[in-house]
């Protein structure tokens, strides 16, 4: 049987809005995590300031580039303002994607003050955006860094340690074993 493809009422509606701005996919979510803390949850941070300067290093609709100069120059309290983030966790983020190799950046002395320059590693990107994200087990394919807890079963005491902490100590398994059991009533 053939599905139903016709397009709704609400599909062509937001086919007319013509959305621009930042995109992330799905799989930046799954690669790009916290590294030493939150159970490697996905650094929503760094994920937003990547979109976002992927966003300026996207060329127009002309095929131009949306900055003037060589690199993207933008401050960490811009990234803020735009992103809803305060400078020192937009800092933060930018030394994260730093760090895992996604961006480089570069000081450059100013009449006033020190501008900082923002260059996307074009490979590692790619990497992060359409590599496979369980080619490390549960980790980052940039990093190596592994974050997802392998406990194993409760009967064998559980697997590996996570590096975030210890597994769960047997006992508490032992507990919710102990708890009464719902008879059905009949």
């Amino acid at each position: 049987m053939k599905a139903n493809n016709i397009a709704t009422e609400d599909v062509v509606e937001i086919g007319k809005l013509n959305l621009t701005g930042n995109v992330i996919p799905l799989n930046w979510l799954k690669t790009i995590r916290h590294a030493d803390k939150k159970n490697g949850t996905p650094y929503l941070e760094a994920i937003m300031v990547l979109s976002e300067i992927v966003y300026w290093y996207r060329p127009t609709a002309a095929g131009e580039k949306k900055f003037s100069g060589d690199k993207l120059q933008i401050g960490y309290a811009q990234f803020g303002s735009r992103l809803f983030l305060s400078a020192r966790a937009a800092k933060t983020a930018i030394a994260h994607l730093r760090k895992i190799g996604l961006i480089e950046t570069e000081f450059r002395d100013m009449p006033y003050y020190n501008a900082m320059y923002i260059s996307i590693n074009v490979e590692a990107l790619k990497d992060v955006t359409f590599g496979d994200p369980k080619a490390v087990v549960g980790g980052d394919p940039l990093t190596g860094v592994e974050d997802t807890p392998n406990w194993g079963s409760p009967r064998d005491g559980g697997g590996v340690t996570p590096r975030w902490g210890s597994p769960p100590s047997r006992g508490i398994y032992r507990e919710y074993h102990r708890l009464p059991q719902r008879v059905p009533k009949e």
